[in-house]
């Protein structure tokens, strides 16, 4: 509903906001009247420029193909000779059987390890490497066994000295080597009882 209290504007004041109204939207007219006067000028010039360009390219193009007809003939010669020099090249290789790096069979190379005179007394191959110990059965979600448990035995550790000379060496002073020696003898003896055996003189 309308406010009863509110103010009937005066006649004056309708014609001087329709005037108002009437001069912006004339402005506003003018505008864009001059915005789409820019843009033809503008869309003019681009074509002018595409048409002088257009004909500019058909004399390019011809001063072009004078000059490339005189080296095409003198290209075209070198090219099919190197043509026919690598075809009679592959040619030649097919023939003679030249492998080519798709054609290489592909060999595995193992190499064993010779130990030399010096430490070969020392150095003693063992029998499987690279054989692998599962303690423990595998088994899978439901409990039934995969993979049993697969032990290695246990190799026998010969020491380098007699029990005789670790028992000399525990009196030498800590600064010298041979009672480390003996250290290191006494605490592979505790790590792997029963395993550990004395050098035999």
């Amino acid at each position: 509903m309308d406010d009863p209290t509110a103010q009937i504007p005066d006649d004056q004041q309708v014609v001087q906001i329709t005037h108002q109204l009437q001069d912006e939207i004339a402005t506003l007219e003018a505008q864009t009247k001059q915005s789409e006067e820019d843009k033809l000028h503008t869309i003019q010039q681009q074509a002018q420029q595409k048409q002088s360009t257009t004909q500019v390219r058909p004399s390019l193009q011809s001063l072009l193909g004078q000059q490339t007809s005189q080296f095409s003939d003198d290209a075209s010669d070198d090219t099919t000779n190197q043509i026919t020099q690598t075809r009679d090249k592959e040619r030649q290789d097919e023939q003679v059987g030249t492998p080519s790096p798709e054609r290489v069979p592909i060999r595995e190379v193992q190499a064993d390890f010779e130990p030399s005179g010096e430490i070969a007394e020392f150095v003693k191959p063992t029998p499987n490497p690279q054989t692998i110990t599962l303690p423990k059965p595998v088994e899978d979600e439901y409990g039934d066994l995969l993979v049993q448990a697969t032990q290695i035995s246990k190799p026998n550790i010969t020491l380098p000295v007699s029990e005789e000379e670790i028992e000399k060496a525990f009196h030498h002073k800590v600064a010298d080597s041979v009672r480390w020696l003996a250290e290191w003898c006494h605490r592979n003896i505790l790590l792997y009882p029963g395993r550990v055996f004395f050098k035999q003189e």
